[in-house]
């Protein structure tokens, strides 16, 4: 039996596939619609128990559109037979889109009835020019390509190029794809890295399970970009997981650093919304199209924390999985005219230069140099450990270190350091520019950041404007720092050989600042020997308010050297106030009181220890003193104690020392020293606010030769001691205010060596010997100003007494005079018993003039000259009335 046929000009359309619709609705949905234009011819013959067919259609105008495809297929034209032992399809071309495709190919027909047939060896060839591809085509893909297009979210055109075949496509998913794609300007977004890629050009080839790509470029960033790469496609789902993939990105021009880089060190993740993923088109759109609440890998986080800004040179990332399935990472690149400001040391740094280097979980930072907003050259290197996912932060490790050179001690520095530590820097009050500054912020898993610093200056004798200076806030003193080593580590500053100078002030310390119970940072200094202090005016107006105004009024002119210990407590807030203790040695060096005043030449120690608040003043001292001038006069070995309270100043017995049983009134130990060979004692008080002082002295067992030798009357085998006490009251630097009182008392003295005393007994017609000799005296005197009035002065010996008054002024103007009566250890006066009890005159010794001349008179009663020198055979006869003057 033989059938042949021929239809010319067969169509069908969708009156037609109504009527089978039923049996191929698993082929063409309802919604979809199809029209056929062709011709086709069949013939069907059988013989005995065998058939043969063959079916040939040439279609002339073909289209479907279907909604699970993207785009229609329109003007589809081939030929296709079919007999019992193949399906041959001849190239057939159709619309796809925008896109021409071309299909042919050939099928092996298994016949397994008269009426079922199997599928054999399938080959198939396919190309397509002008291909769109987006996600609407890769939703039609195979899943396993449609998995293969979300890791890269390709989008853009290209000419595919696939050779498939297939021993049993029905029975078997074995499908071996050989294919060419021509990449024709392409975006890419790749899910470990979705930095946006445009423009990509090339040839990617698709063979033996793997797509690859040689030289693939493209525009990143708006610089030029190739990229290679070796990724597995596994079409057979059944077939083994090839874990091996190889993929290499590589920029030639600098990359800007922005928040769409900072965002692809996140992967993409695998969950996303349809809209958040289309908007992935352009890097403007990328960051701001992400989820709000989209996780952020420790990458990002990092990288985020430096806050960075400007570009990526010569960037190259390598993203690789070897055939045990264990992924590495290598992201190597350089940055240019960056900035950083890293969140847990915010210091900004510009013009940053420098190589990042990722390998897998490690972070390197390499060779990296900056500039601050001043001078400072800054040098960094560090490295950050990124935790693994499901460890938390307990295997992370950051290690960051910085190296400055000039740098200043500006605000920018002070709010990069922890907040803890700004209420020292506010207390020291820096400036000028640090030599050298080393910072190392070390941070392991969750435990506290740890940052270290050691800055260093270098030694040097010159200070400039530049020069790195302090300002305590407590004693508002600038020193410039010429030298030293300052090192903050484990929440403790550690000083070292810090030198500083102010004029002609220096000093020499070592010290340490650690917090203090209280929550406050304690500053502990041990200044060393070579530190002097000049006390000039910017000193002064540094001191407490009432040590300034005592030292303003002293007016102690040069250098002071001091050692010993200081500890100031820093104030932590705007409410509190630095309290300051001390333990000193201060060393005199020949200091005077005032350019010309009478005090100078003072040379010891003064060691002192106080305390100083908002409220109290305190400090408890000895003075220890070997040598001072006063008005002309050599004290030597000055010892005692004095106390500070407030505005009070004690010395000597008025001192309140503390013990444990101070005595209310005073420490009862006066000051004493030496002064013509005999014990000066001091106490008193003064007023530092003021300078009002109330002093009371008193000398004991001077040597009468070792006075007149100071005061420049060298006179060999003169004898006797001076013994005296007095009170006084003023105010310093003030001669007008002085007042006092008080007295003293010659004896044992063979005073008849002295000049003034052998004109006064030459006047008195006496013989000078030491029978008749003034050997003791006594005087009551009292100051007012400059002038020092004897109120009560009396000279004898064996055989007369002067007994009198008068004023020394200011300008050592002396106006005096003297009545002689008989000496109380006359034999004559003891015998004549009533003349013991009265007073009388025998006669007057005036003296007035200035004290280096001055006129020395006598006055007598008629006839008493003469009857005295019968009575007492020393006396001689004089024809002068009056003396010449004897210079003293």
């Amino acid at each position: 039996m033989r059938v042949k046929t021929a239809i010319d000009g067969c169509y069908i359309d969708d009156a037609v596939i109504a009527k089978v619709r039923s049996r191929i609705s698993n082929w063409l949905p309802s919604n979809s619609s199809v029209s056929l234009l062709g011709d086709l011819s069949a013939e069907y013959t059988k013989q005995n128990d065998h058939d043969q067919f063959h079916l040939d259609l040439k279609l002339h105008d073909g289209n479907l559109n279907d909604p699970r495809l993207p785009s229609q297929i329109r003007q589809a034209r081939g030929r296709i037979q079919i007999t019992p032992t193949e399906i041959k399809l001849f190239p057939t071309q159709a619309q796809f889109g925008d896109a021409l495709c071309t299909l042919r190919g050939s099928a092996a027909l298994l016949r397994q009835s008269s009426t079922r047939f199997d599928l054999g060896a399938t080959d198939l060839h396919f190309t397509g020019e002008g291909l769109t591809l987006d996600r609407s085509l890769a939703e039609v893909l195979p899943s396993k390509l449609h998995t293969l297009w979300q890791k890269f979210q390709a989008r853009g055109r290209l000419n595919l190029t696939a050779h498939a075949t297939n021993p049993a496509p029905l029975r078997s998913k074995a499908w071996d794809l050989q294919s060419k794609v021509d990449v024709r300007g392409v975006d890419v977004q790749f899910d470990k890295f979705p930095y946006p890629v445009e423009q990509l050009v090339g040839t990617i080839w698709i063979q033996d399970g793997f797509a690859t790509a040689e030289q693939l470029t493209g525009r990143a960033g708006g610089q030029r970009l190739l990229c290679d790469f070796r990724v597995p496609v596994r079409i057979d789902p059944d077939a083994p997981k090839v874990h091996t993939k190889q993929i290499k990105i590589q920029t030639e021009g600098a990359v800007l650093i922005d928040d769409a880089l900072i965002t692809a060190l996140t992967p993409r993740e695998n969950r996303q919304s349809d809209s958040s993923a289309s908007s992935m088109g352009t890097a403007s759109r990328a960051p701001t199209q992400m989820s709000t609440s989209r996780s952020v890998s420790k990458v990002e986080q990092f990288v985020r924390s430096l806050r960075p800004r400007g570009a990526i040179e010569w960037a190259t990332a390598t993203l690789e999985t070897d055939p045990r399935g264990n992924s590495s990472r290598q992201f190597d690149f350089g940055i240019a005219g960056g900035t950083l400001r890293y969140d847990k040391f915010p210091y900004p740094l510009y013009n940053v230069k420098g190589r990042v280097k990722i390998e897998d979980d490690l972070v390197r930072m390499i060779g990296f140099t900056a500039n601050n907003a001043g001078s400072a050259k800054v040098e960094c290197e560090g490295l950050y450990h990124i935790p693994t996912p499901n460890a938390g932060l307990s295997d992370s490790e950051l290690n960051l270190r910085f190296k400055v050179a000039d740098l200043s001690m500006d605000q920018s520095l002070r709010v990069s350091l922890p907040e803890s530590t700004r209420h020292i820097w506010d207390s020291l009050s820096p400036g000028g520019t640090l030599d050298q500054l080393d910072v190392h912020i070390h941070q392991s898993g969750a435990e506290p950041l740890d940052l270290t610093l050691v800055a260093n200056q270098i030694e040097s004798e010159q200070v400039t404007p530049d020069s790195l200076s302090l300002r305590p806030v407590a004693v508002p003193y600038r020193i410039d720092i010429v030298g030293g080593h300052v090192e903050y580590r484990d929440n403790q500053v550690r000083i070292s050989n810090l030198r500083g100078r102010h004029d002609g002030s220096q000093m020499v310390a070592d010290g340490t600042c650690t917090q203090h119970p209280s929550g406050r940072w304690l500053l502990a200094m041990d200044l060393h020997s070579g530190c002097r202090l000049v006390p000039d005016e910017e000193l002064i107006a540094a001191m407490p308010e009432q040590v300034g105004k005592a030292l303003r009024t002293l007016d102690l002119r040069g250098p002071i050297s001091l050692r010993g210990k200081t500890n100031l407590l820093l104030a932590n807030d705007d409410t509190s106030t630095p309290v300051i203790d001390w333990d000193l040695l201060l060393q005199l060096e020949g200091n005077r009181i005032s350019d010309v005043g009478p005090v100078h030449s003072l040379r010891g120690e003064i060691q002192v220890q106080g305390v100083r608040d908002a409220e109290v003043l305190q400090a408890v001292g000895n003075i220890a003193l070997d040598s001072m001038h006063a008005y002309g006069l050599q004290i030597t070995s000055l010892r005692g104690p004095f106390s500070i309270a407030n505005e009070q100043l004690r010395l000597g017995k008025n001192a309140r020392l503390p013990s444990p049983n101070p005595e209310p009134n005073g420490s009862g130990v006066p000051i004493v020293g030496a002064l013509f060979g005999g014990k000066l004692s001091l106490s008193g008080s003064t007023l530092l606010s003021s300078g009002d002082f109330e002093i009371d002295a008193s000398l004991a067992n001077a040597q009468i030769a070792t006075c007149l030798a100071e005061i420049g009357q060298h006179r060999t085998g003169i004898t006797g001691r001076f013994d005296g006490d007095s009170h006084l009251e003023g105010r310093l630097g003030d001669l007008d205010l002085l007042k006092g009182n008080g007295r003293g008392s010659i004896s044992g003295a063979n005073l008849y060596q002295l000049p003034y005393l052998v004109q006064v007994l030459n006047l008195l017609r006496i013989k000078a010997t030491e029978d008749v000799a003034f050997t003791n005296g006594e005087t009551e005197f009292s100051i007012f100003g400059e002038d020092l009035n004897f109120n009560r002065l009396v000279l004898w010996g064996d055989l007369v007494a002067l007994e009198g008054g008068g004023t020394l002024s200011r300008r050592e103007h002396v106006d005096m005079s003297f009545n002689t009566r008989v000496s109380p250890q006359n034999l004559f006066s003891k015998v004549v018993n009533p003349l013991r009890d009265n007073r009388y005159t025998l006669w007057t010794i005036e003296v007035d003039g200035p004290i280096e001349a001055p006129t020395i008179r006598r006055k007598s009663l008629s006839g008493i000259t003469q009857t005295m020198e019968d009575w007492f055979p020393g006396m001689v006869r004089s024809t002068t009335a009056d003396g010449g003057n004897v210079n003293r």
